[in-house]
Parts: C-alpha cells; sequence; structure tokens
C-alpha cells in the first residue's frame, strides 16, 4: 500500500471517528434531533431509522458531490429534497424487509428522514466541496453516530419505563414514554460529549507543549 493511499484511508478515518463520535451532528449541531428523539422508541426502531438515513443520505451526498456545485445554491436544498423523496419509498421498502414490521410504528415520524436537517446540511454544505471517499465517510460516520446515539436513548428510556435503575418502583407519570424525555436524554448525552471534547482538547495542548519543551 503507497503512501497516497494510507494517507486517503487516514483522512477517511477520522472523518468517519467525527461524524460518528466526537463531531456527532445530532449532539454538537443539534441536526437530526428530532428524527433521534422519535426513532428512540426501541432498539428495533433506532436501527432502523439509521438504515433508511443511510440509504437516502448516501446517494443524495454522492449525487451533491458530484454535480452539486453546478447547481445554484439558492435552489440546491430543493434538489436535495426532491432526490430524498424519491429514493424514500426503495429505502422504505429495503428496510422493512431488512427488519420486518418496525417502520410502520413510526407512523409519520419515518418520513423526516426526507427532509431532516441531518440530511439536508451535509447534502447540501459539506458534499459539494469533499471529494467522494470524504462524502462516503461522513455518510456512514453521520448514520453510525445516528444510530448509536438513538439506540443509547432508547436503552435509556426502556430502563426508565421498566423502572430498572432502582428496585423500587418510580411513582410518578409515564413521562418517559413522551418524546420530550428523549430530547432531555439527547441533552444529557450532548454534555456528556462535550466534556470529552474539552478532556481531548487539554490532553492534544499538553502534549503539544511537551513537544515543544523537547524541541
Amino acid at each position: 500500500m503507497d503512501r497516497k493511499t494510507k494517507n486517503t484511508l487516514r483522512k477517511s478515518g477520522a472523518i468517519f471517528a467525527n461524524s460518528a463520535l466526537w463531531r456527532n451532528p445530532i449532539l454538537t449541531a443539534a441536526l437530526g434531533i428530532y428524527p433521534a428523539a422519535a426513532a428512540s422508541l426501541t432498539v428495533k426502531t433506532s436501527v432502523a431509522f439509521a438504515l433508511m438515513l443511510l440509504l437516502t443520505m448516501t446517494p443524495v451526498c454522492l449525487i451533491s458531490c458530484l454535480i452539486g456545485r453546478r447547481i445554484p445554491s439558492w435552489i440546491r436544498p430543493a434538489v436535495v429534497a426532491v432526490c430524498s423523496a424519491a429514493l424514500y419509498a426503495p429505502a422504505f421498502l429495503l428496510v422493512n424487509w431488512l427488519v420486518p414490521g418496525v417502520l410502520p410504528l413510526l407512523t409519520l415520524y419515518a418520513p423526516l428522514v426526507i427532509t431532516n436537517s441531518l440530511l439536508l446540511s451535509h447534502a447540501n454544505d459539506y458534499a459539494p466541496d469533499h471529494k467522494v471517499i470524504a462524502v462516503l465517510a461522513d455518510c456512514i460516520g453521520c448514520s453510525v453516530g445516528f444510530a448509536a446515539v438513538a439506540i443509547l436513548v432508547s436503552v435509556m428510556r426502556t430502563l426508565w419505563m421498566q423502572r430498572g435503575f432502582w428496585e423500587n418502583p418510580v411513582r410518578i407519570p409515564a413521562v418517559e414514554a413522551h418524546p420530550f424525555s428523549a430530547l432531555i436524554l439527547l441533552g444529557f448525552l450532548a454534555a456528556f460529549l462535550q466534556l470529552l471534547n474539552r478532556r481531548r482538547a487539554r490532553r492534544r495542548a499538553r502534549r503539544t507543549r511537551e513537544r515543544r519543551g523537547q524541541a
């Protein structure tokens, strides 16, 4: 493997890691936050919606990567929405075949994949100015990051609904069943990720000072 290929793979890995974890668009920019809250009913619905996002977002972003610069910026969001709407039915059928009976549980939330802010932002702003390999890494990373966040929230909501944190049941209304409970949990996850990123920044700054001191 030559140096150029290694460098490309390394950059793609960094893009994937940032999109999936360190700069997770849901937790750092609140992109696609409502679909994430709506999809977090169960682990199955979270995985199904993440697959829908991957199957819709990847082709749309690749199209935007190839021809996005030729489309005027003022009409590009509309083109992205039309393309994602055209891909919705095939993606729905494929995901419903892979995970039968799950997507109908999302009812009117499933079509949010067409015009959610995560897809629109990356297809409209990121994809036209980056190479195909970077766009692929970004799309896969965003889908994995979406799935991870939605699954974590769904697990926490399930534990909450089953009163699984303590032996004694908590006598409160079933607020955990509402979408707003997912938004609250997403807020806690966003704060935790911000804490991790601050610690990473401090470690990098410390290493930089140590290297300068050794030089």
